[in-house]
């Protein structure tokens, strides 16, 4: 029998099998030598309750990343044209917005959102390292969108040969549906219909095909008819274009209708979930057989002489890790050194999300006006002072008897003659509205010197929870390398400590007996199980006390000193702006008694 036939499990049992298989991954997670079956299987479990998985795969420039982020509304993903996505990455929902990067040791990274573009498409030295031993990418957003399923934006289908694109039996095992993207003015090859074929006939999945640049003059596409199981044509920009005004136009019923028939078809997964449970009965079956031959005495043995490499090349994405997390904690530990004005202040609030709130927002706004007020003023002072030099220069004039030089000043004739009174009204005038916007900037000074103590506490306390959460995952992650690093020196000295396997052994032993009772399973399927019952049981797993000499790695930095978290030094007296006094009133007696 074939694993990807169909496999039966009645509903009535299906509890009783989870119960099993939980207590399987709890025997098995203190061992680190089946951690990769362990992981399959804690997987397996997890994939029971969550959301349906949807694969998005097409070769490269089709536009896939744009067809999920227009489903989203939103540019979520990094969508550019000269930038491909360049390893597999699962968006799920998630409050707490995140990346966390799984690795094909086992190590788990976790990273803030503003490193999606870093991780997915950046042809940097430390991105392409951390890619190297990734296996998948997992991005959790706050977006309503994906809470009843998530994507994995696969790699850029490689049209040159299938079998140089590669998605791990791992993640094809955890789909529930594909979504293929085509072009709409680009034909389809003949290896993405050999590619689509393995598709339908391996996994079972007939995808639903995403025609984008629907807008584009279109090509025949019979001949992928029969590997699909749907056409839905769309322009995946111009969606994006209207998201924000109008994120129910019809345009975007294409891709709602298909996210909608998967999660309505996802009564179908405890077939799936069979199905993935044979699968991993196998597995283990094939990991218990082997377990002697990878043994710690021999694991040492081949570790001299192979695996030092292997363990250089983890010490080098774990420092690639550490210096990115270090750069995070120094971004927010001197982000707030500089800022010595009003004007940087509400610069470094307007510029980061996380520093917006309705009280912020409001200061912000306030502090605005006060600016605008403060540059409005010191126009009209100015503009009053220019009058107010001409009527100076008037009387200095008289005073010598220089009438033609008031002429050649004001480029006046004899007729319009520089009127005094008239200059005195001016200057009044403008001394009046002067007034009215001192009083303004009075009373928006009062009312931002009032918040600002209360708005300081607030951004430098946000600021400091960023640095400090940042710190914290410097320090997890080396306390997390520290306990791998005793873990793996320990193991290899004390080879006894394999109960949790032996455990295992039993449990998945009483699990297939079980199974073999259902009525559910053919014939075949029955004597599969009988046969791994047999293999299983007859694997004698025994202690061995020996020690061994390992090498000894370094370890990282671990009592390095960072530099302390510096608050901000911004005081009220440095928010305020110097601007003149209201001048006083001018009067007719006072210029007769200059001149």
């Amino acid at each position: 029998m074939k694993l990807n036939e169909l496999v039966s499990i009645h509903d009535e049992h299906f509890d009783t099998i989870v119960q099993s298989l939980e207590q399987i991954v709890q025997a098995m997670q203190s061992n680190t030598y089946v951690r990769t079956t362990t992981k399959s299987l804690q997987q397996l479990l997890s994939d029971i309750q969550r959301n349906p998985i949807v694969l998005v795969v097409g070769k490269e420039g089709v536009g896939k990343t744009s067809v999920i982020n227009a489903y989203l509304r939103a540019p979520v993903l990094c969508s550019r044209e000269q930038d491909r996505t360049k390893v597999h990455t699962l968006v799920q929902y998630g409050k707490e917005q995140h990346i966390e990067a799984a690795f094909m040791d086992g190590v788990d990274a976790i990273f803030e959102l503003s490193k999606l573009e870093l991780l997915t498409v950046a042809d940097r030295f430390a991105a392409n390292l951390l890619r190297e031993q990734m296996e998948i990418l997992s991005v959790s957003v706050d977006n309503p969108y994906v809470e009843p399923i998530s994507f994995i934006d696969a790699r850029a289908f490689d049209v040159t040969s299938t079998s140089n694109y590669y998605i791990s039996e791992a993640i094809m095992q955890r789909l529930d549906d594909v979504f293929y993207v085509i072009r709409a003015d680009q034909q389809v090859s003949d290896e993405e219909i050999a590619w689509l074929q393995l598709l339908n006939e391996r996994f079972h999945i007939k995808p639903v095909c995403i025609v984008n640049f629907s807008d584009k003059p279109h090509e025949n596409h019979e001949n992928i008819a029969p590997y699909v199981r749907d056409m839905r044509y769309v322009n995946a920009k111009q969606l994006l274009q209207i998201a924000d005004r109008a994120p129910n136009d019809a345009q975007f019923a294409p891709l709602d209708e298909a996210v909608a028939e998967v999660v309505q078809k996802s009564t179908l997964r405890s077939q799936k979930f069979a199905r993935r449970l044979f699968r991993w009965l196998e597995r283990f079956t094939l990991e218990i057989e082997s377990l002697l031959e990878r043994e710690p005495l021999k694991l040492a043995a081949e570790f001299a002489h192979t695996n030092v490499e292997e363990q250089q090349q983890i010490q080098k994405r774990n420092q690639a890790i550490l210096e990115e997390y270090e750069l995070e904690y120094e971004s927010y530990s001197s982000l707030l050194e500089p800022i010595q004005t009003l004007f940087q202040f509400v610069r470094l609030i307007e510029t980061r999300d996380y520093l917006l709130t309705p009280d912020t927002i409001v200061f912000t706004r306030l502090a605005s006006d006060y600016q605008q007020v403060l540059r409005e003023y010191r126009q009209k002072y100015s503009e009053y002072q220019e009058l107010m030099k001409k009527l100076q220069q008037h009387t200095e004039t008289r005073q010598k008897g220089g009438f033609l030089l008031i002429r050649k000043l004001f480029k006046e004739g004899t007729e319009n003659v520089f009127d005094v009174s008239k200059a005195i009204n001016q200057l009044n005038l403008q001394r009046s509205l002067l007034d009215l916007i001192y009083e303004r900037i009075r009373t928006i000074e009062t009312q931002l010197l009032e918040s600002f103590p209360r708005i300081h506490r607030i951004i430098e306390s946000f600021v400091q929870q960023r640095a400090n959460s940042a710190l914290q995952k410097i320090q997890h992650f080396k306390n997390s390398q520290q306990r791998d690093m005793r873990t793996f020196m320990f193991a290899t000295r004390k080879l006894n400590e394999f109960d949790g396997v032996r455990e295992a052994q039993q449990l998945v032993s009483m699990l297939i007996a079980d199974l073999v009772l259902q009525d559910s399973f053919t014939d075949a399927q029955r004597e599969m199980l009988q046969n791994w019952y047999q293999r299983i049981v007859a694997v004698e797993i025994l202690q061995n006390n020996d020690t061994l000499q390992a090498n000894v790695l370094e370890d990282l930095e671990i009592d390095k000193a960072y530099a302390p978290f510096q608050k901000l030094n911004l005081s009220i007296d440095m928010l305020r702006s110097d601007y003149p006094d209201v001048p006083t009133i001018m009067k007719l007696e006072d210029v007769k008694s200059e001149s």
